[in-house]
């Protein structure tokens, strides 16, 4: 039997033998693992380019490492931190599965069907839970895991720079890491500590070997960085699969600005920060709206585009005509020229005008459509392959950066003369794609209507039903870059309408379509940029990364469409308030924005981390009072009696009981009669009751290292009692004229 001042020998349930205590916590591996995860929430909140999701996960996750560190330094147990982290992680599992999106009150707003990013979505929670479970090296060093899955997945869907210099610090971090547990795991083997001068030289080697890494890093990354983009691109960057919008200036500076559209976006979904960074140039004419995209099907908390996939087409074949503007291709516009087909959907009626544009993508600005004045019928550039679809959307394969291109677009005749003689006789197809109400409430119709009919009541033609709508719009609701979301379930037609009554232009451009839908009138959104500011030195229009925009397009028998925007007149009520105030709001919004399943969820976590808190951590500073103490030991003695109390109420639960009269040594004498084959229980309360009567009974004051010895034991014991089943012989257990 181990004396209370011998060195432990423990055994481990799986019969191994264990002579030193838990392995404390090393704050340098600890850092080195918080780096790790930093870089891969870093690498994948460039894609999800949503500033209140990057705060809350990255703040979240580093909580989770503080509270991580603690609870190791604390000897805390595992099962305390773990089983309130499965039960929240089964909570969003079930949810994820009932929903038909991933984590969908936690994921930011527009995700829609994006599959890549709602698998970003998922790392990003998967990696902030474990970072409340860092409580071992082994789980430490598996948290590479799924940074390397996070940069991998950011990889193939953006090219910044910055996700380079991520890689090359997460290179670094986890090199030490590895080399650093190595070391630290060799020095136990050994069970001794090297002289202040060896383990100086031996640190110093770990971070050379961690350097070399670094280097060699940095240089695989810029090699491998374009082709990999260009891999990525050809992959993943396609239209259904892009977040639709900007690049939030609240993440970055001078990053990468990327714009695609997607085939679903959401209206109505939070505060808005946009960057006065110049984007493009378009040498032209005339302004006009610079359209990417547009949507036919409303959903009651945003729109879709149901015509399906885009097709791939080569430059033309035949040869231009010579008086043709674009027979010629400008410096850097590249040589490949492409005829878009005119179909049902993107034809003009008489009347219409050529519109010639020469466009220059500036910066860093990253685009997977052609913009272009409506309605695009050639365009040249120097990408060999274009995607068009049946609405006339032109989609690059690769993303344009830095270049040149030409558009000639068919622009339908606009005037009010021309507008008005219009007629109701509209095309069935274009009945059935733009008059759609499938996905809004009956009783939201019945008002959107009543409405519409009331505003145009005096309106004799389309045209003019239009334009008193959209002057109702703007007068009656505010533009403002603030707006809070939408709360989730509700129709965000009807709720900026009737009573939010302020939004941006997305919500603008829903209501001016749906209330046109409503009375009979076909009408859409698009997708792209404003006009922006003409430089009237160089009479060029300058557009930047605030001019992206969302309007109304109402569709004119044998003319086509045309654009309407409801925030032309309305009042900007943005406010000015700084960033931080910004951030703050979007957080809130983001939180409180989708009904109540967030905060609950908040409010239940929070419960459980604080119970944790204080139960595992809090409590553990405390010195027991007088009251709880009443043997008046020392603290450390006492611990040592409230585990060998605990192994006895866990034999006790087992059938095998200690009376009140057995001393320590009588009722271990008693267990080792009574059970049979049960080493790793035996040896344990051994140890447990060597430790007690020598701190019970005994004058010495009982160390921290004891008190590990003891906890050690208690553990060993509860594993023991878990792996197998407690055989309790037929002996009785004498407690008779014990004293």
């Amino acid at each position: 039997m181990a004396t209370a001042s011998s060195k432990p020998n423990i055994v481990s349930p799986s019969g191994e033998r264990v002579t030193d205590t838990a392995p404390p916590a090393s704050l340098p591996l600890y850092v080195a693992g918080l780096i790790v995860i930093m870089c891969g929430l870093y690498s994948i909140n460039m894609v999800l380019e949503d500033a209140p999701f990057a705060n809350l996960t990255i703040g979240m996750a580093f909580i989770g490492w503080l509270v991580s560190f603690i609870s190791r330094k604390q000897n805390v147990s595992p099962r305390s931190i773990q089983i309130p982290a499965g039960i929240l992680m089964l909570m969003l599992a079930i949810i994820a599965v009932a929903s038909d999106q991933v984590l969908p009150f936690l994921s930011p707003p527009g995700l829609g069907d994006d599959r890549q990013k709602a698998l970003a979505v998922l790392l990003t929670w998967g990696t902030v839970f474990l970072s409340f479970l860092l409580i071992t090296d082994d789980i430490l060093l598996f948290a590479c895991v799924p940074t390397l899955a996070m940069m991998g997945l950011a990889g193939t869907m953006t090219a910044e720079t910055g996700l380079i210099t991520s890689f090359i610090l997460f290179v670094c971090a986890a090199s030490f890491m590895s080399v650093h547990e190595n070391y630290l795991r060799t020095r136990r083997r050994y069970q001794g500590r090297p002289r202040p001068g060896v383990e100086r030289r031996l640190f110093a080697n770990q971070l050379q070997v961690t350097a070399v890494c670094g280097i060699g890093a940095m240089i695989l990354a810029n090699i491998v960085a374009v082709p990999m983009s260009q891999i990525g691109a050809r992959l993943i960057l396609t239209p259904a699969m892009m977040s639709q919008g900007t690049k939030n200036s609240n993440l970055q500076s001078s990053a990468v600005v990327r714009f695609a559209e997607r085939t679903e976006v959401a209206v109505g979904q939070g505060p808005v920060k946009l960057s006065n960074e110049v984007v493009m140039r378009v040498r032209a004419d005339h302004g006009s709206y610079w359209r990417g995209a547009t949507f036919n099907m409303y959903t009651g908390r945003g729109w879709r585009n149901t015509f399906g996939e885009s097709e791939e087409r080569r430059p033309d074949n035949a040869q231009r005509q010579s008086e043709d503007i674009l027979s010629d291709p400008d410096p850097g516009a590249g040589g490949f020229t492409f005829s878009i087909p005119r179909t049902l959907y993107n034809r003009t009626g008489p009347g219409s005008q050529l519109f010639t544009q020469r466009i220059t993508l500036t910066g860093n600005s990253m685009f997977m459509e052609v913009y272009a004045a409506p309605e695009a019928r050639v365009v040249q550039l120097g990408a060999d392959v274009l995607r068009t679809d049946e609405i006339g959307s032109v989609h690059v394969n690769r993303p344009l950066q830095q270049t040149q291109y030409t558009v000639e677009s068919e622009i339908a005749d606009s005037s009010p003369e021309r507008l008005r003689k219009a007629g109701p006789k509209y095309p069935d197809q274009i009945r059935r794609q733009y008059m759609l109400f499938d996905r809004i409430r009956p009783d939201a119709l019945a008002r959107l209507k009543e409405t519409a009919e009331n505003v145009t009541k005096d309106s004799k033609t389309t045209y003019d039903k239009a334009e008193s709508l959209r002057d109702w719009i703007s007068k009656e609701c505010k533009y403002n870059l603030d707006a809070p979301a939408v709360a989730s379930g509700v129709d965000v037609t009807a709720d900026f309408l009737f009573h939010a009554k302020q939004g941006y232009c997305d919500s603008f451009a829903t209501a001016l379509a749906m209330l046109c839908r409503s009375i009979g009138i076909p009408a859409r959104v698009a997708s792209g940029f404003a006009p922006g500011t003409l430089d009237r030195n160089t009479q060029e229009y300058f557009v930047h990364e605030r001019d992206k925009h969302m309007w109304t397009e109402v569709y004119f028998a044998n003319i086509g469409w045309i654009p309407f925007d409801a925030t032309d007149g309305s009042e900007d009520i943005s406010s000015s308030d700084s960033d931080k105030n910004g951030r703050r709001s979007a957080i809130m919004a983001f939180l409180f924005g989708r009904g109540i399943l967030p905060p609950l969820a908040l409010f239940v976590f929070l419960v459980m981390l604080a119970y944790v808190v204080k139960v595992e951590i809090l409590d553990r500073f405390r010195r027991p009072s007088a009251a709880g103490n009443p043997l008046g030991l020392p603290a450390n003695n006492m611990l040592i009696v409230e585990a060998y109390g605990e192994a006895i109420r866990l034999m006790d639960k087992r059938g095998l009981k200690r009376l009140p009269h057995s001393t320590p040594g009588e009722f271990l004498q008693e267990a080792q009669v009574r059970l049979t084959g049960q080493t790793v229980v035996l040896t344990s309360l051994a140890l447990l009751t060597s430790l007690l009567v020598a701190y019970r009974y005994g004058k010495l004051e009982a160390s921290g290292t004891e008190v590990e010895h003891s906890k050690q034991a208690l553990e060993t014991l509860r594993s023991g009692l878990r792996a197998k089943k407690l055989v309790v012989g037929a002996v009785p257990i004498a407690a008779e004229g014990r004293a």
